[in-house]
């Protein structure tokens, strides 16, 4: 027998399956009497299933309004979770269940009567403390492993930096010094996204009026001067440049434009192009921030995942691991929109574009 036809044409084994579901379940008719109850009322309540089947439901609530359970029936279909309900138990005390529910019909489309499913809120509130108190002490593991990180990173890029600089050195003897420099350069800036992306997460980030020509220019100099590379970043800033976003915004353009830098061969001139326009959707005004790059530009196949964590290694090269994820995270957070396109339509080889859009801050 078909495991659909087992489930759903066994009436024991569709029983024995609702009975152990630890929520309870109630089926009542249009006037209110229980016609069948699970054993997760009788685990919860103490009331046994003679004693509630044929009782109205009534009996069992706390302080029911007249006409409470009337507006439920009227409301399935606006309302399909009903506020919290007062349940009382047999042995005197009272729970709270929030419920939701919905209309059984004729094969007519009458309504015929109504299912709940209700759960217990102390439980669903014990498990919600329970998981708060597992991510605050994440959150603080994290804030102390990133901040003792940090530190030590500094202290080990100080001396580096002062032996590179100091020191008679050969060119060969000064490339033994530049990787190690570069990978903790690369881990300090990994340690900064993820303090930015803990920041995100578990604190409501305001949004405020911010310039948005102003910031990008901030981040220009520091990518229009790199040693050994020649880079060179067009910008055309547009009027009235206000947007609503919050103060770590500008990591967006700081990590697009390096990933461009990063991801573009370092034998070969990179040009960047930046434009500051003005558009509307449904009512909504947006500056939008176009960037384009001649860079080897991103295959269609992965434009689409750019944005998320990154799985594996080889979507970390290809996709500019948290860096890019972390340009999605805040320009959600500032309720705006990203996406990614071949800066000539049709042929990602020939670079990419970037077109950001924030709220208009009028």
């Amino acid at each position: 027998m078909a495991g659909k036809e087992i489930l759903y044409g066994n009436e024991e084994t569709f029983k024995f399956v609702v009975d152990h579901i630890l929520e309870i379940m109630i089926v009542m008719d249009t006037s209110h009497r229980i016609t069948f109850v699970n054993k997760g009322f009788f685990r919860i309540t103490g009331f046994a299933i003679e004693e509630t089947v044929g009782k109205n439901i009534t009996d069992f609530l706390v302080d029911a309004r007249p006409g409470a359970i009337e507006e439920l029936f009227h409301r399935l279909d606006e309302q399909p979770e009903s506020p919290p309900i007062l349940i009382r138990k047999k042995d005197g005390e009272t729970i709270w269940v929030v419920v939701a529910q919905s209309g059984i019909r004729s094969d007519d489309g009458h309504l015929i009567g109504l299912l709940w499913s209700a759960a217990d809120v102390r439980r669903l509130m014990e498990t919600e403390d329970r998981l708060r108190k597992a991510n605050e002490r994440i959150n603080l593991y994290l804030s102390l492993i990133t901040h003792d990180m940090s530190n030590l990173n500094q202290i080990a890029l100080s001396h580096l930096e002062y032996a590179l600089s100091a020191l008679a050195l050969k060119e060969e003897e000064k490339k033994w010094i530049s990787a190690p420099l570069d990978a903790i350069r690369r881990s300090s800036k990994l340690i900064q996204t993820m303090r930015t992306l803990q920041k995100i997460e578990v604190t409501s980030l305001k949004l405020v009026p911010l310039d948005l020509c102003r910031m990008i220019s901030e981040v220009l100099p520091i990518y229009s001067h790199i040693p050994g590379r020649n880079i060179a970043i067009n910008f055309v800033p547009g009027h009235d440049c206000m947007v609503l976003a919050n103060e770590l915004i500008s990591q967006v353009f700081s990590n697009i434009l390096d990933n461009a830098v990063k991801h573009s061969p370092p034998d070969r001139d990179l040009t960047i192009d930046i434009r500051v326009e003005h558009t509307k959707v449904k009512d909504q005004a947006y500056s939008m921030a176009i960037i384009e790059d001649n860079g080897p530009g991103i295959p269609d196949e992965l434009k689409a995942r750019l944005f998320r964590v990154p799985l594996s290694r080889g979507e970390h090269q290809v996709r500019g691991g948290l860096g890019l994820y972390l340009v999605g995270r805040l320009i959600e957070s500032a309720r705006g929109q990203i996406r990614v396109e071949d800066r000539v339509p049709g042929d990602h080889t020939k670079g990419t574009k970037f077109v950001i859009m924030l709220p208009a801050a009028n």
